[in-house]
């Protein structure tokens, strides 16, 4: 059996215990907030509306040490989040520890028409709980609710994963089907921006260097008298054409334009990666420049290719309309 106390409400406590406070919310665990109608119904017409309304003569009138009290289906924790929310005190969202977590209490908030709210939620909460384990359902809720920051932060998170069945199967049911194609659309331009890139990057060891093709300032570095240089086939574009080629560098490229873990610059293109493929072909094929290269100008060659990506990336996603 419950004890009397387990179903005794309790007050909260600061900062909800004003003793000038004219009216008492009570969350579904009994928790008492003492509070003020007038911040209620400036923050949300619901209760504007629910405040002006009659009591009915014939129930009686819920009250605790003479104020009148209305009791709501959320629990303390949410109700705490949405008076800090509206009032004039530090703010403070105990659910904030997870999407999961707070989203009770943007719902909450978004029943009770607290705009006002939201936009403080949002501002102090939501932006830091994407991650890319949550960002697809974040993505779906900030869609349909038209939170554009969120929405477009989410999908971003988004390109760190491969979209596929394996990665968001059991969380395709809940993504209405206009948030699906308009990410299918934004993955698309921001794959078509990175693996665009990538191939070009692969096709800079066909082409000689000189003033009539200077194409990027380090292009030099990639000397045609590398032992590691040979005249091949190249398919594609080139088809029957015989090119020569930095079998190192045209590898690493052709397996980053895959984008086979994401197509943010930082999945597409791995310094370790990248390194390590200079490092053994110095190696294997004793080339002195390449050597060279690896210690003198191999981090200013990976910078620069990350940064000339990540512009590309930018450029492709900066003007997505969601909706």
């Amino acid at each position: 059996m419950q004890s009397d106390d387990a179903t005794r409400p309790v007050y909260h406590g600061a900062p909800f215990d004003d003793d000038d406070a004219d009216l008492i919310l009570r969350s579904s665990d009994l928790a008492d907030f003492r509070t003020y109608k007038v911040l209620l119904a400036k923050a949300s017409p619901f209760f504007k509306t629910i405040l002006s309304l009659p009591q009915p003569p014939t129930e009686p009138i819920p009250l605790r040490d003479g104020l009148l009290v209305i009791s709501v289906p959320e629990s303390r924790a949410v109700l705490e989040g949405l008076l800090t929310a509206i009032s004039p005190v530090a703010p403070h969202y105990p659910l904030a520890t997870s999407f999961d977590a707070l989203l009770p209490l943007l719902l909450a908030a978004q029943k009770y028409e607290m705009e006002s709210a939201l936009v403080n939620i949002r501002a102090h909460a939501l932006g830091d709980l994407i991650t890319p384990a949550n960002a697809f359902r974040v993505y779906n809720f900030a869609w349909q609710h038209r939170f554009v920051e969120e929405t477009e932060r989410a999908a971003r998170i988004t390109l760190e994963r491969p979209m596929t069945m394996e990665t968001y199967g059991p969380e395709l049911h809940i993504v209405v089907g206009p948030a699906l194609q308009k990410l299918w659309e934004y993955r698309t331009k921001a794959e078509q921006a990175v693996g665009g890139w990538l191939r070009r990057l692969q096709l800079i060891s066909l082409f000689p260097y000189g003033p009539e093709n200077p194409l990027i300032p380090w292009r030099k570095l990639l000397t045609d008298d590398c032992p590691g240089t040979t005249r091949d086939d190249v398919e594609g574009d080139f088809m029957d054409e015989s090119w020569l080629i930095r079998k190192w560098w045209w590898n690493f490229f052709a397996e980053a334009a895959k984008c086979s873990g994401g197509v943010v610059p930082h999945v597409a293109l791995d310094r370790a990666a990248f390194l390590k493929a200079l490092m053994q072909h110095a190696a294997t094929e004793k080339c002195d420049k390449c050597q060279r290269m690896l210690i003198l100008d191999a981090e200013m060659i990976w910078d620069d290719l990350e940064q000339d990506l990540r512009k590309k990336f930018e450029e492709s996603i900066a003007s997505f309309d969601f909706f």
